[in-house]
């Protein structure tokens, strides 16, 4: 489907108004995911780096994720950079994945000392390792019921139409 939108794409000037292949491309995709919208950016740190971005309003917060996702290791600082968030890593405990209870262990709340958590960040894939369905949703429950609102829900998915070698 890129392939040929590339070949066949009008390359109009997206400033005054939409281009209609980006346009054609973005409604396929959040047709296919079943998504209202999509965004196209032109690369997994740029669009990774805008969701989370758009979870952090006013410094001082805090992101929790796994010590080898993209967000952290390989997006050029931008959680710091772009959105002054500092990063609580954790290692897997099974050196797989991820789990609900080492997140709840590193949960920082409302204390004038620290940066509060705002976002819990997952990944999938990780170096080939999926993270199980089952997990990703008990730690998403237990994050909007129990943070309701206060701590949001990041999952860099760019993975979603290959895989890593």
């Amino acid at each position: 489907m890129l392939r040929a939108m590339v070949t066949t794409a009008t390359y109009d000037d997206d400033i005054y108004g939409r281009d209609p292949t980006t346009v054609k491309l973005e409604a396929e995709v959040a047709r296919l995911t079943g998504f209202e919208e999509a965004l196209f950016t032109l690369s997994g740190t740029m669009g990774n780096q805008i969701c989370l971005r758009t979870h952090l309003l006013q410094p001082p917060h805090s992101i929790i994720c796994d010590e080898r996702t993209h967000v952290y290791a390989l997006e050029a600082g931008g959680p710091a950079l772009l959105s002054q968030a500092m990063t609580i890593l954790l290692s897997p405990k099974n050196g797989k994945y991820v789990t609900l209870e080492e997140i709840k262990g590193k949960i920082v709340g409302e204390d004038v000392h620290f940066a509060p958590t705002r976002v819990v960040s997952l990944e999938n894939s990780i170096h080939g390792v999926v993270l199980p369905y089952s997990e990703a949703k008990r730690i998403s429950e237990y994050v909007r019921k129990e943070h309701k609102g206060e701590i949001k829900m990041h999952l860099d998915g760019t993975n979603l139409s290959h895989q890593r070698h």
